[in-house]
């Protein structure tokens, strides 16, 4: 007897899932941090306002805005790939530290956080060294640049420190070289964390599948051993209620004596509900084999089922009501089906009170259908409703809840599921929600 095994995600898209939160996380702070970037650069050119740096803080601007509307966009998706557009940061980081003075710029460690998030983020790829290359290429352009005088002086006034900085070759060489390998030593330290992600990632994988390996192997044994049981427990019990009506029709049978007769009664009473729990459990312990699919007429199960029960009905002095006219159909296997709207007809006739009434509904819903009984007995407590039908979850005393589990699976095996619920007005409303076949009608 085998025992599905649920789908579990791939590790692939959980390492995905992962590292979307990082960059979530990356892209908040980012929005966040452009208006702070607007500000200063504001404050530079208020105190220092030539012409070109007017013009390019006016760039930068409409720059950081498209960036910060891409990005407010995609954050109010409820499911999306961040981003985190590492060249584009560079070359606007760059910008931002040439505005304030490229290589005197206090802005320029930006660099470092820029390629430490570039290698978490893109992982071992041509993409992170790309982005270690270009920044590193602007880097030392700026640097040269401003040692030949290919490019003016930007530092603000309010920032110079004085000659001795900027106009010494070994002074500006050793520092870029020196952040320079900084931001190599970022790049592979941020790979490192991509990588560390990633294995223990595939060791939390690695672990669950060992338990759900186990978990499924102590399923399948008590599987196994209940079928074993249950199968071992019917022919004695069938051969055990054969004698007891054997004895029940004997001439003379009880000798008149009204208690002999009432004991037979209660042990063919006692055996009867021990075949039915054991009946319940082999339909439980059965696996679910594969679905012989076909187009299901609702209305014509339904009246199979009532003409079926109406002697049940008739016996509790109960109403059986006909579904309202539906020609809508379901694509599945019409005996599980059969058997899973018996459990719940059952469960409804034996709860209901003499003289009440037990109804069929049947609805569409959104490409679905919904099929099921209502009925006006005491209804479910809240603990069951909230549990869920599991085998046990039942308020017949003598009952075991395996009919409830049995059409849950059923339903869900159909692509659906088993929806229970207290109505106003009292009762109990059990349905199954159901794909509508296509090309079903209402």
């Amino acid at each position: 007897m085998s025992v599905p095994r649920p789908e579990l995600m791939p590790p692939e898209e959980l390492h995905r899932r992962e590292m979307q939160g990082i960059l979530h996380r990356i892209t908040r702070l980012r929005l966040a941090l452009i208006p702070v970037a607007v500000a200063f650069l504001t404050l530079v050119v208020l105190f220092d306002s030539a012409s070109w740096k007017v013009w390019a803080l006016g760039v930068v601007v409409v720059l950081l805005s498209i960036l910060a509307v891409f990005d407010l966009r995609r954050l109010r998706r409820p499911h999306y790939d961040v981003v985190f557009d590492p060249l584009i940061a560079v070359f606007l980081q760059t910008g931002l530290i040439w505005m304030t003075g490229a290589l005197e710029s206090p802005l320029v460690v930006i660099y470092v956080p820029l390629t430490l998030l570039s290698g978490i983020s893109l992982g071992p790829s041509t993409a992170r060294a790309a982005v270690l290359g270009l920044a590193s290429l602007l880097l030392w352009a700026m640097a040269l640049g401003g040692l030949l005088g290919w490019v003016p002086r930007t530092l603000p006034s309010f920032l110079d420190l004085g000659p001795g900085f900027y106009d010494r070759p070994t002074y500006v060489l050793t520092k870029t070289a020196i952040l320079n390998l900084v931001m190599v030593v970022a790049s592979y330290a941020g790979l490192a964390i991509h990588r560390l992600v990633r294995r223990v990632l595939e060791q939390g994988i690695a672990a669950r599948e060992q338990a759900l390996e186990l978990v499924l192997h102590r399923n399948r044994e008590l599987h196994e051993l209940s079928s074993a049981i249950a199968h071992e427990l019917k022919n004695p019990l069938a051969s055990i209620s054969g004698l007891v009506q054997l004895l029940a029709r004997q001439p003379g049978a009880g000798g008149g004596d009204q208690r002999e007769a009432a004991r037979l009664e209660v042990l063919r009473a006692e055996v009867a509900r021990m075949q039915t729990s054991l009946d319940e459990m082999l339909n439980y312990a059965r696996p679910l084999g594969p679905l012989a699919l076909e187009e299901v007429s609702l209305g014509r199960l339904i009246a199979e089922l009532s003409a079926l029960h109406e002697g049940l009905a008739a016996s509790r002095e109960l109403t059986l009501s006909p579904p309202p006219v539906a020609e809508l159909s379901v694509r599945g296997d019409a005996r599980k089906l059969k058997q899973a709207l018996v459990n719940l007809l059952q469960n409804a006739l034996e709860a209901s009170p003499r003289g009440g009434e037990v109804a069929w509904l049947v609805r569409g819903a959104e490409g679905f259908v919904e099929v099921g009984v209502r009925d006006h007995g005491p209804g479910l407590p809240p603990e069951i409703l909230a549990r869920g039908p599991r085998v046990g979850a039942t308020t017949k005393p003598a009952g075991s809840g395996i009919g409830l589990a049995v059409a849950c699976a059923i339903a869900e095996q159909h692509g659906g599921s088993l929806l229970l619920e207290n109505p106003a007005g009292g009762g109990c409303l059990a349905l199954l929600r159901l794909p509508v076949a296509t090309g079903g009608r209402s």
